[in-house]
């Protein structure tokens, strides 16, 4: 029996903490929940780089491991500069979704930009007969990075009464010293935005499972996160390096239910994953994240070192216990932060 086919859902601007799986209150999300249950979550999966484009270049070279083990691939992405041409020693198929701009926000989740993205997705996964009874299949979205368009009926079910507005740009917002209300505000329309993605990911897999395929592994990944005010910035890209940014939710359910129920506790990056066939490394190593600004992380299983800079301080803060680096310990505890500073790799950006 040939092994399952596998369909990657890649999401920009997914942070874990906007998941039910990753401790998410205050609104539904049954679909991602759902997936939760009947698959694999790993609980500290890091994205390996800050910047976009050096993001999507590692994860291409780690990719090619795991492409090793299917027939062809397909790649459908709504961001065109995702189609560099080096992609094509992974995917035999590329499509770049031409998309109007928005200029209203939906009347209903299904006049929403990513409804129409995740309809998109939907007919070119169909057309794609390759002679292989196993596909690769990458669907690569902007999600949360992309326009923020989502009802704003569904923003306000996150406001009571005396609460600010929700934001209601259809640009998401990038604020470097957010006010509370600004954050309170951004918060709710991303809430209203993972719910449109929730629903997206139902008709999904109700389409795949429809699919004349035979067994189908299915993966939901966030590329990079969001911040929303744990550090003073909201926006996708504020590049020092916290874990509103770079800790993302993976969740991979097999055709087969192995792994389901089941959470993967051991600190990974999200590249070393892909390279690692989608499968938890069997040692776990410490996780570096470097930025352009200069910023480096190093994350381990009890501890997150963070510098602004070579020649900055470095921060210090225990996990997994203080989530949202809101402690930094490093003045209490110099011989463990000398010890990680020693593990960081000379920067090279």
């Amino acid at each position: 029996m040939s092994k399952p086919s596998l369909v990657v859902l890649a999401v920009e601007g997914l942070r874990a903490s906007a998941l039910g799986a990753y401790g998410a209150i205050g609104y539904s999300t049954p679909a991602l929940d759902e997936l939760a249950a009947c698959g694999t979550t790993f609980e500290w999966c890091y994205t390996p780089i800050a910047e976009r484009k050096d993001s999507y270049d590692i994860i291409w070279q780690a990719m090619h491991n795991l492409a090793d083990d299917y027939g062809d691939g397909l790649l459908v992405t709504d961001y065109h500069p995702v189609l560099d041409q080096h992609w094509r020693h992974v995917f035999s198929a590329m499509y770049g979704l031409k998309l109007d701009p928005r200029e209203t926000h939906a009347t209903d989740i299904a006049e929403a930009q990513l409804a129409e993205v995740f309809t998109r997705f939907i007919e070119n996964v169909a057309d794609f007969s390759p002679p292989y009874d196993n596909r690769l299949v990458w669907l690569h979205t902007q999600g949360l990075a992309g326009p923020w368009d989502a009802p704003l009926e569904l923003s306000r079910t996150q406001c009571e009464e005396d609460d600010p507005p929700p934001y209601d740009g259809l640009t998401p917002p990038a604020i470097q010293i957010a006010t509370s209300d600004e954050v309170f505000s951004a918060s709710a329309a991303y809430a209203a935005q993972v719910q449109v993605l929730d629903a997206c990911v139902a008709a999904l897999r109700a389409a795949l499972a429809e699919l004349p395929w035979g067994p189908v592994d299915f993966c939901l990944l966030g590329l990079d996160g969001f911040a929303l005010g744990e550090h003073g910035v909201v926006g996708h890209d504020d590049q020092r390096l916290y874990s509103e940014r770079t800790h993302v939710p993976v969740i991979i359910a097999r055709a087969d239910g192995a792994g389901a129920f089941q959470r993967q506790r051991g600190v990974v990056s999200l590249d070393r994953l892909l390279a690692n066939r989608l499968v938890a490394p069997a040692e776990e190593t410490p996780v570096q994240i470097a930025s352009p600004s200069g910023a480096q992380v190093l994350r381990t299983s009890q501890w997150l070192l963070r510098r602004a800079g070579a020649s900055s301080p470095p921060e210090l803060y225990a996990k997994p216990d203080d989530h949202w680096e809101a402690n930094n310990v490093a003045d209490r505890l110099p011989e463990e932060t000398a010890e990680l500073i020693s593990q960081l790799a000379p920067q090279s950006l």
